[in-house]
């Protein structure tokens, strides 16, 4: 009875120690695949954008309004800055200030820096005035800090009037 009881431990000891060891190998994989995501300068954020313009032509200013819409990866991301530039020209600059969250009748201002969550979706608003930006290649760029590595991600504008 007692050999049956120290045969039955050693089972159970046996398998707390491979499930342990399964769980410890998941959590390293999980963390080595975050290192060499960053180490590998491939951040897993995607960026859209949209460029409307209020009032204007195409050749004079006007006001534009210019969403951002930044999907966040698996690390903490912190926005710095936002350049909107036209045929390489950069139009507008905003590393400081204020950003609005939603676009209704009480909009939500935020500052930035603006730290994202892990897998956080985010769309950002805000206006540019008397600015020319027509529909040649109008690229969006967001600039910060994914984990400690410093980042610019562009992307290609949508342009409307409206």
């Amino acid at each position: 009875m007692v050999k049956a009881r120290k045969g039955l431990s050693s089972v159970m000891g046996s398998l707390f120690l491979i499930v342990l060891v399964f769980v410890a190998w998941t959590f390293l994989f999980r963390y080595a695949l975050f290192y060499v995501h960053v180490a590998q300068g491939n951040p897993d954020i995607s960026l859209s954008s949209t460029v409307i313009q209020l009032n204007g032509g195409v050749n004079n200013g006007g006001v534009c309004m210019v969403e951002v819409n930044v999907k966040n990866g698996d690390l903490p991301f912190t926005l710095t800055g936002i350049v909107v530039s036209v045929n390489g020209n950069v139009v507008f600059n905003k590393n400081a200030g204020s950003v609005y969250t939603s676009f209704n009748q009480t909009p939500n201002a935020v500052s930035l820096p603006l730290s994202l969550r892990p897998n956080q979706d985010y769309t950002i608003y805000f206006f540019i005035a008397q600015q020319p930006i027509n529909t040649q290649h109008p690229v969006v760029s967001i600039e910060g800090y994914f984990g400690s590595n410093y980042i610019e991600i562009q992307s290609s504008a949508q342009v409307m009037y409206g």
